[in-house]
């Protein structure tokens, strides 16, 4: 394994199909940089854990919740695989129900260096490709949203990006530490706050127009029952 840049930290439940569909296009596409995905299996009972074991185990790592941890705690475990295993400077926690884009990975990365940021979100579009998220403000408004993705937006700095997408720097963990953690299925805000802790220790948050991936939020929603 090449040593990678970026730890790809992939929360799961009962998401085979998801599962799937997401690492069909991370091993589709050229990343631009080298990763290595982690996914952290909550307890699956789909099937998950065997289709891991068939499919995955010579370019993926896995580990499973020892009792239901949520999405959250879920996060923390694959960070902390990824600084005791990986080793690696950026930890992207990536939700299953998206799918990435050519180079996903490089694009993060430019926008960390270009604008001095240490974390970093990527541009989430709606399968229609209209714009779901490119950055958020206050409690929970987001730039453009719903907006026709017609036009590239430039890399820029925010005040928070969402969990479902966002490249974490190891200096961010070293002074802010790992995620709030809480015991929702849902939205739980853990990604605001973060984001916050990490700009009052004077990091950049942005997010990053090269980085485009879709979220099928609706489709996983159905499957989830919410």
């Amino acid at each position: 394994m090449v040593s990678p840049v970026i730890g790809v930290v992939i929360p799961s439940y009962n998401d085979k199909l998801f599962l799937e569909r997401l690492f069909d296009s991370l091993y589709d596409v050229r990343p631009g940089a080298p990763f290595w995905p982690v996914i952290v299996d909550d307890q699956s009972n789909d099937g998950t854990e065997r289709w891991i074991a068939n499919n995955i185990r010579s370019y993926a790592s896995a580990i499973r919740t020892g009792e239901k941890s949520y999405f959250t705690r879920s996060c923390n475990m694959g960070i902390d695989y990824c600084r005791r295993e990986l080793h690696s400077p950026w930890y992207l926690l990536l939700n299953s129900d998206v799918t990435v884009t050519d180079n996903w990975a490089s694009a993060l990365l430019t926008t960390a260096k270009s604008l001095h940021a240490a974390v970093v979100g990527a541009t989430l579009l709606n399968p229609d490709s209209t714009v779901q998220h490119v950055g958020a403000y206050g409690q929970g408004a987001h730039f453009h949203i719903d907006k026709p993705w017609t036009v590239r937006h430039s890399d820029r700095i925010v005040p928070w990006v969402t969990g479902a997408a966002m490249m974490i720097g190891n200096p961010v963990i070293d002074l802010v530490g790992l995620l709030p953690t809480k015991d929702m299925t849902q939205y739980d805000a853990s990604d605001r706050e973060f984001c916050g802790a990490a700009r009052l220790r004077g990091f950049e948050v942005a997010v990053s127009a090269g980085c485009i991936l879709y979220h099928y939020t609706h489709e996983s929603r159905q499957a989830r029952g919410v």
